[in-house]
């Protein structure tokens, strides 16, 4: 009997050490990003407009992919579409909680608020641009390119 108890906690061990690595993992930006809320404000002519979007919307989302090298593309497209409305490459960098993408020479820069396998959700405090924003993604592919 105490030889039994003996394995059963020895695979305990094992499996509570490989699932633990899993986690790495499922917390990796790297796949496919299909945006599904965005929630904020935006300031035009000094007056503040709320809003509260989820997408797609009227048939229409963006997304990012995001490569394994720091490089991957930003995208928006029709849900009906089989190409892109519009496909940019970016590089990207993540430290911390802060993930900095460079698009065609401009900068933002997010706060990673969650980063889960299935959802990643970005805050940018843009007041130089006048607006506030935090945006929900699903993830819709994973890949270790």
């Amino acid at each position: 009997m105490k030889k039994l108890f003996i394995i059963v906690a020895a695979m305990f061990v094992a499996v509570s050490f490989s699932a633990c690595s899993d986690d790495k993992d499922e917390a990796s930006i790297v796949g496919e990003w299909q945006l599904t809320h965005s929630v904020g404000y935006v300031i035009e002519a000094g007056e503040q407009y709320d809003f509260d979007k989820t997408f797609p919307d009227d048939g229409y989302y963006t997304g990012y992919i995001f490569n394994e090298d720091g490089k991957g593309t930003y995208y928006a497209t029709y849900t009906n579409s089989t190409t892109p409305e519009e496909s940019t490459p970016i590089t990207y960098s993540i430290s911390g909680k802060t993930l900095t993408i460079t698009a065609s020479g401009d900068t933002q820069t997010f706060e990673i608020k969650e980063l889960s396998f299935a959802k990643l959700v970005l805050y940018e405090n843009n007041l130089d641009a006048e607006y506030v924003e935090t945006n929900t993604y699903k993830r819709v592919k994973y890949s270790h390119n």
